[in-house]
């Protein structure tokens, strides 16, 4: 299955479970990953690749980046492994149903 229709589909599945998502896009900056995913205040990104794709040294200085900062993410090849990490990182997986309270 080829990236974009890996991305496509996982992103459809995401909307239907409640994720708010956006393109990514860095002005200047290359090496952004695909997606941002947000819900009930957890935020998250992933990279989609066709099977057997390879990340950029971009892509790679962005997730060290990203690790630096302990902020969640996934480079995936399939439509249930983007599926399996959404579900892994949904707030509402843990019983969590509405987003925290100012001050919490």
């Amino acid at each position: 299955m080829l990236e974009k229709a890996i991305e496509k589909a996982a992103c459809k599945w995401a909307e239907e479970h409640g994720w708010y998502h956006r393109k990514m896009k860095h002005p200047g900056t290359r090496g952004a990953l695909d997606r941002i995913f947000h819900k009930l205040a957890k935020t998250v990104y992933i990279e989609f690749k066709q099977p057997g794709g390879r990340l950029s040294i971009h892509q790679l200085n962005e997730i060290k980046e990203l690790e630096t900062h302990f902020i969640q993410y996934a480079v995936v090849e399939s439509v249930k492994s983007a599926k399996d990490f959404l579900t892994l990182c949904d707030p509402e997986t843990y019983g969590v149903t509405t987003p925290p309270e100012e001050g919490d």
